[in-house]
């Protein structure tokens, strides 16, 4: 042990320091390290009767977290007929027995994705319009017509681009639009597997078909026993209920 008064190191029954004279009964009275508790005691409290503490289960807490996610989904599902099944990513079963998407709830959807796609558009429509508004003055009477003569054969043609971009990607990557997502639908091929982009974009192009006789294409999903439109037709897919 070491003299407390002058750090010299000096034997355990010595009483008094060779070097400064100091005595050491000061350290008689200090614990040694055998007085200590070992490492192995129970220091966690429960002689004195604290509760001990104990760490988190985490297993238990993520299995708690997923109980509960299920019983939610469990309950946003009462009142559906027990046959309708929903649909999954890996639809490789009978995709005929899936609750079709009905023309109303479609057509909520389809009306979701024409505000969005017409928000974009009305967008780069400001934005053409400030750059043709530096050449001409808003005040001018023939304003309106130059900037439409400006504007209208661009804008019309980035819309059809957007419009199929939009269309393409987001059916061909997840088989939903944005509309589609709020409505619960989902585009599947015929055999419940997922659209491929090729698909998508033929789906796109069996929209512009759809159009042409006063949207029949459209309104055929009201008669159709699979709820197909002819873009569904041509594209191979059904729109079922997720």
């Amino acid at each position: 042990m070491n003299c407390p008064h002058c750090d010299f190191i000096v034997n355990d029954n010595t009483e008094v320091c060779p070097k400064c004279g100091g005595e050491m009964s000061v350290l008689k009275n200090f614990p040694s390290e055998k007085t200590f508790a070992p490492l192995d005691t129970d220091i966690s409290g429960e002689e004195n009767g604290s509760k001990p503490f104990t760490p988190p289960d985490l297993t238990q807490t993520m299995e708690s977290i997923i109980q509960s996610l299920d019983e939610l989904d469990q309950a946003s599902l009462q009142g559906l007929p027990e046959n309708v099944l929903r649909a999954e990513p890996s639809m490789q079963n009978d995709v005929q027995s899936f609750e079709k998407g009905r023309f109303w709830i479609r057509f909520l959807a389809f009306a979701i994705d024409k505000i969005v796609i017409y928000v974009i558009s009305i967008a780069l429509l400001i934005v053409g319009a400030l750059g043709v508004g530096m050449n001409y003055s808003p005040f001018e009477g023939d304003f309106i017509e130059r900037l439409g003569e400006v504007v209208t054969f661009p804008y019309v043609l980035i819309l059809v681009i957007m419009t199929m971009i939009y269309y393409t990607y987001f059916i061909g990557t997840s088989g939903q639009t944005i509309g589609k997502m709020i409505c619960r639908l989902k585009v599947v091929q015929t055999n419940g597997e997922p659209v491929s982009y090729g698909q998508a974009f033929l789906r796109w192009v069996g929209y512009l078909v759809s159009s042409i006789f006063f949207y029949l294409g459209f309104f055929w999903i009201v008669f159709d026993h699979n709820r197909q439109g002819w873009h569904d037709k041509i594209a191979d897919t059904y729109v079922v209920r997720v």
